[in-house]
């Protein structure tokens, strides 16, 4: 790789990770950019955005089959991008990206022509890509009612309690709210507490091997969003789905023999519960 292609490699790395930091608030200097995007958290919701910037920001477009196939990394995508952008002869780059960052434009300063034609999306890949599209602005929407209602809610609030008391120090919400909670920093525990977690997930881990074990062999097509949400990196060795093969009435057994009670479901008495045996 010539000194060009490696700086032109590296201002590609750049963007996208500032896209992808708009979009999941992972910092990429912190993060193995090697693992699969379902490993970061990264769900397709999320890949839908990051693909949408993508084609705004490098005027390269990428079926939403190809996150999760061949450019399923941080790097693999730069290293695809950056493929289109150091076809030709060097000068030839050199020239585009000098003319580029000459112009007071908004898009970057570095030269990504626009790709070629691509293979057209298939009509399973049209419908997916519609249908996260959809939820992606539906989520969108959702969150600007919350934040303009939490808005008129304090304001509310705030004048009210000027009519009957005394002025009270005001405390502005943060302008960037993460309603997905997800915490990419470590914990801040005291050593009693880490003891206690590291027995914990010891314990955990041993007794659902087997439910963590599948989960590692099927996640590159595996996607589960709900993981992403109240992501804590203290926890991370802990945070996948119990399999369970079977279940009768309010219980369930998983892959390793467990047997659990399900609260978290109102049709506790699913069959073939022993209450239908009765009944019949």
């Amino acid at each position: 790789m010539s000194q060009g292609q490696y700086n032109l490699r590296e201002t590609v790395f750049s963007k996208l990770s500032e896209i992808i930091k708009s979009v999941s608030g992972i910092d990429t200097a912190q993060i193995d950019t090697d693992a699969h995007f379902l490993e970061l958290g990264i769900d397709s919701l999320m890949l839908v955005r990051i693909n949408q910037g993508i084609q705004k920001r490098f005027g390269i477009e990428m079926s939403m089959l190809q996150f999760y196939e061949d450019t399923n990394t941080i790097n693999k995508i730069s290293d695809y991008i950056a493929g289109f952008g150091v076809r030709g002869s060097e000068s030839e780059v050199s020239s585009e990206r000098s003319e580029i960052s000459n112009q007071r434009t908004e898009t970057p300063s570095y030269a990504i022509p626009i790709t070629p034609e691509l293979s057209p999306l298939t009509s399973v890949e049209r419908i997916m890509f519609q249908q996260m599209q959809a939820m992606s602005q539906l989520m969108s929407q959702q969150l600007e009612i919350l934040k303009k209602g939490s808005g008129s809610e304090v304001r509310g609030q705030r004048s009210e309690t000027r009519s009957h008391l005394s002025p009270l120090t005001s405390h502005p919400l943060p302008a960037n709210v993460n309603l997905r909670g997800m915490k990419l920093e470590p914990d801040v525990l005291t050593q009693r507490q880490q003891d206690f977690l590291k027995k914990f997930i010891e314990r955990y881990t041993a007794r659902s091997k087997k439910s963590k074990e599948l989960v590692q062999k099927y996640r590159p097509f595996f996607s589960d969003w709900i993981n992403s949400l109240g992501f804590r990196l203290s926890l991370k060795e802990i945070m996948y789905p119990v399999v369970g093969p079977r279940s009768e009435g309010s219980k369930f057994w998983d892959v390793d023999g467990n047997e659990y009670i399900d609260i978290a479901r109102r049709e506790l008495f699913r069959k073939p519960s022993a209450i239908y045996h009765k009944s019949d």
